[in-house]
């Protein structure tokens, strides 16, 4: 599941032509009222999903346009000098699926299968960011060499989605991993469970049962015992980038079990993880916020309000199933997502404040405004009084004999009044 950012509003999200089948969220493990939240398009906390085929994601690592009904090239994950294409290192690309959400982030889920977990290492050692594995593909006795990191990386960046790793860094270091691992028959105690589970969380083969005491961060769940049978059918080991799924199927039918997943529990996790990415990204866009740009500015604030009243989902709500809440909570604890919500508080302080300081500055400028057209007209009452002597001189000199009296009668009753009060204001 790899993390992905764009600035496609909710309206350019409907009409740009992503690949794949367009389809609704419909997964069993998510409550109705969630679902009917991030299924409303058009609005920043609606999800666009897009079923993405076989053929269509080997067409896209590869690279290699394939025809209706041909076989598809088989691929290889190699060590670095590794010659020609040996079967243990065969892995194929499975129905994936892409998640745009309306708020600014998005998800490409990767289906792989493998013959053991070397290969798996290979394709997405989490906690390594560097990787030298080589890639390569055969096809009618052809065989070439491809990228699949830098391959997924051009196919996101043409669809205006850009991965939170940097570029020079493998694709898959700021990924998460939903890994299954299927066995035969049920099992008896949680201990095995445990076991199972934490194996696949490791990226070893099952029948190895490593341990690792040294992780903090891991939990499990399991499946209610089913009493008839007296045994547990399947169960979860969570940490803070995996979700281990170590089930029971009595046909080995890993392809059933990752469409089941990828249909039900898959959105699920996404739904927390969105959150984490979603306050990453606000972070981002607030550090590179435009000083002088309030449009830009009420736009962030409103997408961070719509964020924290309709974009984040308590455990509570998100499912009918305690196993589901309980891996939802788990998600959402172990990437301290909670407190990466809360924080969005102090993010939408900070932005009431440039606000104000846009509002201050707005204010300032009207009363400068305002000063300068005061002055302007207490020149223009300044100027015009030489220009009403002179108007009067001219009526004196050149008016006729009525206009006259009136002007030396005015101009003697203004000079009486004048006297007057000076003559007060002395006096006092």
């Amino acid at each position: 599941m790899i993390p992905l950012k764009h600035r496609h509003s909710a309206k350019e999200i409907n009409e740009i032509g992503f690949p794949g089948e367009k389809c609704l969220v419909e997964s069993e493990d998510i409550s109705e009222s969630v679902k009917q939240t991030i299924n409303v398009p058009d609005t920043l906390h609606s999800v666009t999903r897009y079923k993405l085929s076989e053929k269509e994601m080997v067409e896209i690592a590869t690279g290699f346009s394939i025809e209706e009904k041909a076989p598809l090239p088989l691929l290889y994950a190699l060590e670095p000098g590794q010659e020609g294409t040996p079967e243990d290192c065969c892995f194929r690309l499975c129905d994936s699926e892409l998640y745009i959400f309306g708020i600014g982030v998005a998800f490409l889920v990767l289906g792989f299968t493998y013959p053991n977990a070397t290969i798996l290492r290979r394709i997405c050692n989490l906690g390594f960011t560097t990787s030298n594995t080589v890639y390569r593909y055969r096809s009618d006795n052809q065989i070439c060499d491809f990228d699949l990191n830098q391959r997924f990386r051009c196919f996101c960046e043409s669809l205006g989605l850009i991965p939170f790793s940097k570029e020079g860094t493998p694709l898959f270091v700021e990924s998460h991993v939903f890994n299954i691992g299927v066995v035969r028959n049920r099992f008896k105690t949680l201990d095995e469970i445990r076991a199972g589970s934490k194996t696949l969380h490791l990226q070893e083969d099952l029948d190895r049962h490593v341990t690792d005491d040294s992780e903090e961060d891991v939990f499990y769940t399991y499946s209610v015992k089913t009493q008839e049978l007296d045994s547990h059918r399947f169960g979860y080991c969570i940490t803070s980038q995996t979700v281990s799924y170590f089930v029971a199927n009595s046909k080995l039918d890993i392809d059933y079990e990752m469409r089941d997943q990828l249909k039900d529990a898959v959105p699920m996790v996404l739904l927390a993880l969105y959150q984490k990415y979603t306050c990453l990204h606000f972070r981002e866009l607030l550090s590179i916020l435009p000083p002088n740009n309030r449009d830009a500015l009420q736009k962030l604030k409103l997408a961070m309000m719509e964020f924290q009243a309709y974009g984040t989902f308590p455990a509570a709500g998100m499912s009918r199933w305690h196993n589901t809440k309980q891996i939802y909570k788990y998600i959402l604890d172990t990437n301290g997502i909670p407190e990466a919500v809360a924080a969005q508080s102090l993010s939408l302080k900070i932005l009431d404040e440039r606000e104000k300081e846009f509002e201050e500055k707005e204010e300032k400028e009207r009363d400068r405004r305002s000063n300068l057209v005061l002055f302007l007209l207490s020149l223009f009452g300044v100027l015009s009084i030489p220009e009403t002597v002179v108007s009067l001189l001219k009526s004196i000199l050149h008016g006729s004999w009525k206009e006259v009296t009136v002007t030396i009668s005015l101009l003697f009753l203004l000079s009486i009044t004048i006297l007057i009060l000076l003559f007060r204001k002395k006096k006092k």
